[in-house]
């Protein structure tokens, strides 16, 4: 389980259900997994999510909603997907619902753990509640110190509290962890915090480390385009990387990690980029 929950939206979006990214579920997880009939919805919705196909991703979310309306796991992958869709408060609301159906006594894929999980990038990725997403990425890290993941969550968190220095240890020890799995969207993502704390060389260390990779996605370019502060030429990376989804890992996350703009990037702001993120959530 700590392989599967360290890992999820590392820059940021939800995953596939749990028992399809396992692969071989415990005894127990398999017995709870075959009794439900959703699953197959939530990886046709992640699977149109991934290929940015919004409007088909949100009516098989529905469908399975639908199907189990207080069901824990549904409620917790469809408040992952409201998030990406900017839907902040909804995204709030229906991990308030799980919590709710837990403590009736339903049982969520993943357990209390991905709850939480859930919740901490919730918390920060929308600004409502940095200190809670703080606490919660401390207790991670205090439990599972080698999961680069946790630390790169716990320091986005604490840049939204402006606990700068903690962020920048955060930072440092994730990167190190990483080491040589250091693939593209982790790099881009750490290159934005980096930039977000005014360490410049750091952004361009970890552009050179990107050239050297064989696979990086136009939405990991156009992040550390912007890292480095030059947003004419993420632009068109961008643009690319909507229009043209790719089936390189992390793409998707980095796209809608971009589109919260938890750093506060003006230029992010601006019609140019707004009008891509638009066209990102289907809106």
């Amino acid at each position: 389980m700590k392989n599967f929950l360290s890992n999820i939206n590392c820059g940021l979006a939800a995953p596939a259900i749990l028992v399809v990214l396992l692969g071989a579920p415990s005894p127990a997880l398999a017995q709870v997994a075959t009794t439900m009939d959703f699953g197959p919805m939530i990886e046709e919705a992640d699977a149109d999510r991934a290929q940015l196909r919004v409007a088909d991703a949100e009516a098989a979310y529905q469908r399975a909603f639908a199907s189990a309306p207080d069901d824990p796991t549904i409620l917790v992958r469809y408040s992952s997907f409201k998030r990406t869709l900017g839907d902040y408060q909804e995204a709030i609301a229906l991990l308030g619902r799980a919590e709710q159906s837990i403590a009736n006594g339903a049982v969520l894929i993943g357990g209390p753990e991905y709850l939480e999980l859930t919740k901490g990038i919730t918390y920060y990725r929308t600004g409502i509640d940095n200190a809670a997403a703080v606490d919660i990425f401390k207790t991670f890290t205090a439990e599972y110190p080698d999961s680069a993941a946790y630390h790169l969550h716990l320091a986005f968190a604490q840049i939204g509290l402006g606990d700068n220095a903690s962020a920048l240890a955060s930072l440092q020890t994730a990167e190190r962890l990483f080491g040589t799995q250091l693939i593209s969207y982790r790099a881009a993502t750490l290159a934005l915090g980096y930039a977000k704390l005014g360490r410049h060389d750091d952004v361009t260390r970890l552009f050179g480390r990107m050239q050297q990779m064989e696979n990086v996605s136009e939405a990991g370019w156009a992040a550390v385009y912007i890292a480095l502060g030059d947003h004419a030429a993420a632009l068109p990376h961008l643009e690319s990387a909507i229009a043209n989804p790719q089936d390189i890992s992390g793409a998707t996350n980095v796209l809608y990690f971009l589109a919260d703009n938890i750093f506060h990037d003006p230029a992010l702001d601006s019609p140019a980029f707004q009008s891509l993120f638009v066209r990102l959530r289907g809106k």
